[in-house]
């Protein structure tokens, strides 16, 4: 019935400021099911007047690993509270932590799923907040870089006017961001240059570059 009170309140609030996702509420309701087992179990066995206090010295080795676990757990658990309640970033999103960079799939209060080089990465809640780490999309679009070399002639003034043209007529490429040309090197032969394009579809950026260089 506690659980059943609290998980009202909890969905009420939602509504009023979209915190948790059904899923994270879902979580939420678990845990507190667990905690109130937990707590009544506890309680049943000092109604019989079982020492609990001496229950777990006697238990003292597998406390010790409990607690650990525990601590780990709840660690995570506090850093996915941070995650959702923060909103630094949300499911779609574009972000990279510690070596792995992917498209957020998933948000749970102990990980968060990254689909990055099409396999699922698990990162622990705790990383976040004890790495830095990059949200690419976190201004409403991707900005996704596109190299390419161009041949050191008379005409290299007018190919990246074309360029820019290609760029700016095409439908992938968003027109509220501005996008950015720059040399990387060059020598006497050619001029290698990056291209840095704000989109929106980042599951379709590769298919964006491919399509860009064709033209």
């Amino acid at each position: 019935i506690l659980c059943e009170v609290i998980k009202h309140f909890i969905v009420d609030f939602h509504k009023k400021v979209d915190l948790f996702s059904d899923e994270n509420i879902s979580s939420i309701v678990k845990i507190l099911r667990i905690i109130t087992i937990v707590v009544i179990v506890l309680s049943v066995l000092d109604v019989f007047g079982i020492n609990i206090t001496t229950l777990f010295v006697s238990l003292g080795f597998l406390t010790v690993g409990g607690s650990l676990i525990t601590r780990d757990i709840l660690s995570n658990l506090i850093a996915g509270f941070s995650i959702i309640a923060e909103k630094r970033f949300k499911v779609g999103d574009v972000i990279e932590v510690d070596k792995y960079k992917g498209t957020v799939q998933k948000i749970g209060f102990k990980s968060v799923e990254l689909l990055s080089k099409n396999e699922v990465v698990i990162i622990p809640n705790i990383i976040f907040s004890q790495k830095a780490y990059i949200n690419h999309t976190a201004n409403g679009c991707f900005m996704q870089r596109m190299k390419f070399s161009l041949s050191k002639n008379d005409h290299l003034n007018d190919n990246l006017k074309i360029i820019r043209e290609v760029i700016e007529s095409n439908d992938n490429v968003l027109k509220d961001f501005d996008y950015k040309l720059y040399v990387r090197s060059f020598d006497n032969e050619k001029v290698d240059i990056t291209a840095v394009l704000p989109i929106s579809d980042v599951d379709m950026r590769k298919t964006i570059v491919s399509e860009l260089l064709g033209e």
